[in-house]
């Protein structure tokens, strides 16, 4: 009833949505806990089917049965259900590529963040930050080395962080998961090397003689029975000391020795070789933005003669069946058939561009996203014939 009452905002609308269907759940969960089974505590994890759907269809549009959509909250760890983990190793089974592949897009400014959060002035209210303080809270004083330089952390401390924002290679290779996607799971476990792509899509709405200005961005390693290795760009198997150098972090404009930029081709060459792609979790917008069948200007126009090779080529094989496609939070959130206010994440973001510039990249209605930043085309691309928010 109370999410029904108007609001004075989108934003307000969507807190009371979600605040009233976070009471529905709570309320349910006591009730069985003081009824039926008070032997199981509140905090037990439960799932229950709430219903078979046979409407909510697009209208005119049959399901495509091709489909593998893993839609989740929680990526896939050992520690899942046995029915989501036998579901997904039966999808893998019928799907004939070899390899993983990562997209880094939704985890960004998460990445970004030991790049970006090094200023005590501007940061150091704040609960994840790149720096050593004592003590290690918010308001700590900084800690700076006997020339006066501001102590950063190691990577391994960046891991253990409240936000985990080791680089990606790094958090790979020690924990053998990324953004709750079991490493060994997703890949078979087996003792062969399975390939393990990361990738982003590099593009801020500019244009050069009309057309979008973009990169393509894609890292290479591979896992053998769930232990990850990074590879450079020419070749070489990580060095563990490369695992904490600066330039593995650089998630931005600029090549390095990890990332290079590759052609569409290239592109849609390693994404027909592989089995699963790993969506993964954080901001709902980028990942929008990286999956859009087609680029947009910086007032939201779509750019009909300029289709985002990227995304086409991810969403391609997932339409087709060819992928498994795994999502995790954003991962899962961009099948959304309403996006907008339903999210809390940011639609202006902080982005460095490289070693010495940033920029605000603003993602709403009248900006780079356009009206699909209310209404993702991602789920309707693939022929995701229900119309569901995430």
């Amino acid at each position: 009833k109370n999410c029904l009452k108007p609001h004075s905002s989108e934003r307000s609308l969507a807190s009371a949505m979600r605040r009233s269907f976070t009471l529905l759940l709570v309320a349910c969960l006591g009730r069985a806990h003081e009824t039926s089974l008070p032997e199981v505590p509140l905090a037990a994890k439960a799932f229950h089917q709430v219903f078979k759907s046979k409407g909510l269809k697009v209208k005119g549009r049959d399901p495509n049965r091709k489909l593998k959509l893993f839609l989740t909250s929680g990526g896939l760890l050992p520690t899942s259900t046995a029915t989501q983990k036998e579901a997904f190793r039966t999808a893998a089974a019928k799907t004939a590529g070899n390899g993983v592949l990562f997209l880094l897009d939704a985890k960004m400014l998460t990445l970004q963040r030991q790049r970006v959060a090094t200023d005590p002035n501007l940061y150091n209210d704040q609960e994840d930050v790149a720096y050593v303080r004592e003590p290690s809270t918010p308001g700590g004083t900084p800690v700076y080395d006997s020339s006066g330089k501001l102590v950063l952390k190691t990577q391994d401390q960046l891991l253990h962080s409240d936000m985990h924002i080791a680089n990606a290679v790094y958090h790979m290779r020690h924990l053998g998961e990324y953004s709750n996607f079991d490493l060994g799971l997703i890949t078979g476990n087996g003792t062969e090397a399975t390939p393990v792509y990361l990738s982003y899509l590099w593009y801020t709405g500019k244009q050069v003689d009309g057309k979008p200005e973009y990169k393509i961005m894609l890292a290479e390693g591979f896992s053998r029975a769930g232990k990850f290795t990074a590879k450079k760009t020419n070749g070489e198997e990580f060095a563990e000391e490369d695992y904490e150098a600066p330039w593995a972090a650089n998630l931005d404009s600029d090549e390095t020795a990890l990332f290079r930029s590759v052609s569409p081709a290239d592109f849609a060459n390693a994404v027909s070789s592989i089995k699963v792609v790993a969506s993964c979790g954080g901001n709902s917008f980028l990942i929008a933005k990286a999956l859009e069948p087609f680029f947009r200007n910086n007032r939201g126009e779509v750019l009909k003669e300029h289709p985002n090779l990227y995304g086409q080529s991810i969403l391609n094989a997932t339409r087709d069946g060819d992928v498994v496609y795994l999502g995790q939070s954003a991962g899962t959130v961009v099948m959304s058939w309403m996006l907008g206010p339903a999210t809390e994440d940011p639609s202006t973001v902080l982005l460095r561009i490289n070693d010495t510039a940033t920029m605000n990249l603003s993602l709403g209605m009248n900006h780079l996203l356009g009206n699909g930043w209310m209404f993702p085309s991602v789920a309707d691309y693939i022929g995701f014939s229900q119309r569901m928010v995430f």
